[in-house]
């Protein structure tokens, strides 16, 4: 498993703000998230499209690879999923954390998050059949659900989930195909030209993507229930257009889509460009988020943050949380940064055990939905 690196000079500006009694809170913001690779050193970052600029939240260990498209992100946890050569990697986008490598029992590619059931669905190859599968993030569980008649030829990243009706949307070398939350196919459409890119739009129950023509690409959408397609822009300039690497706002009817040098990000009522972001850092696997950004605010403009503070500090050793929420994440960090603990939370309380080690000054962090809390722990010597 990864483990993020945290800088001595980052450290320290850490450890003076909790020596001065800050704490975090987290305000709104529309970020890209993704991996970028720098001298064979992987790292994951994000581009705050309002601000303009990148920032890289974790270096991650280890050497492995991509596949283009591969990726997929739950809102409400905060979990950003990308399938590597090691194994699906699931990522908190706030700490840049590397929760868990997930390892199916098979193959799965076109992966999707479906939110009722915490899973991540796509399908796999075996033998001259495509099969629709699931995976239990908590559990771990991999389930074959169903196999998908004549479906052959599954584009990598060419997939999109609708959460409301529970739908599954991805390009084959028939067309897109529709399944339901079951594993039925209960539908194919065959678009003209070749559509690709595709993001379900839940606003207008239509498919957004591009396709190209003449030299030319082009934006354009599908309407799922009449399968009418319809021509919406030209994209003059639009090079190199990345296979499976889009994302899409459902809030503010954005659609992104990788070029060959950039992000291009489009309406999707009407297909045209409202901005060209300068993928300098070469973003991969994007995936769009409106994330809470953690920023620092006095401690006693903070609601309620005091009921999730560890205690007993000082302590001797055993040290409790309390009041956490599922999901809510606990790192724990020595004086040189290294992190020796890391805890996801699932229940109400949780404890870290130090005894046995120095002691002396550790800081911890709480990472919930609403804001990043930071903060020392005193380790002493024993009663």
């Amino acid at each position: 498993m990864f483990q993020p690196k945290m800088t001595y000079k980052l450290l320290l500006v850490l450890s003076a703000l909790v020596f001065l009694g800050i704490r975090y809170r987290a305000q709104p913001a529309d970020k890209i998230y993704g991996l970028c690779w720098k001298n064979n050193q992987a790292s994951f970052g994000s581009y705050d499209i309002t601000a303009k600029y990148f920032t890289p939240v974790s270096l991650l260990n280890g050497s492995f690879t991509i596949q283009s498209g591969e990726s997929t992100y739950d809102d409400a946890s905060g979990h950003y999923f990308i399938k590597s050569s090691v194994g699906i990697l699931m990522i908190d986008v706030l700490s840049g954390l590397v929760l868990d490598t997930l390892k199916p029992a098979q193959d799965l590619h076109g992966i999707e998050f479906d939110s009722r059931i915490n899973s991540l669905v796509g399908s796999y190859t075996s033998g001259n059949v495509e099969i629709f599968a699931r995976l239990k993030i908590n559990t771990k569980v991999f389930t074959s659900v169903d196999t998908l008649p004549k479906v052959l030829g599954i584009r990598s990243g060419e997939s999109t989930f609708d959460q409301v009706l529970r739908r599954y949307f991805a390009i084959n070398n028939r067309g897109i195909m529709v399944v339901d939350s079951n594993g039925f196919l209960i539908d194919t459409i065959n678009p003209q030209f070749g559509f690709r890119g595709m993001e379900y739009d839940p606003a207008s129950d239509k498919l957004v993507g591009t396709y190209y023509k003449l030299g030319f690409e082009l934006s354009a959408s599908i309407a799922v229930s009449t399968k009418s397609f319809n021509a919406l822009d030209t994209l003059f300039g639009a090079i190199g257009m990345t296979q499976g690497e889009t994302s899409f706002d459902k809030q503010n009817h954005r659609y992104f889509t990788k070029t060959s040098q950039n992000i291009l990000n489009l309406s999707a009522q009407n297909g045209k460009v409202q901005d060209t972001i300068k993928n300098l850092n070469q973003l991969s696997g994007i995936e769009f988020a409106h994330v809470t950004q953690v920023n620092t605010v006095g401690l006693n403009d903070v609601k309620n943050e005091a009921k999730a503070l560890p205690y007993p500090n000082p302590s001797s050793g055993i040290i409790h949380f309390n009041n956490l929420n599922t999901g809510d994440l606990i790192t724990l960090t020595n004086l040189n940064g290294t992190e020796l603990f890391r805890i996801c939370c699932s229940k109400p309380s949780e404890q870290i055990n130090l005894i046995g080690h120095i002691p002396g000054i550790y800081f911890y962090t709480i990472y919930t939905r609403e804001y990043a809390l930071k903060g020392k722990l005193i380790l002493g010597s024993g009663e």
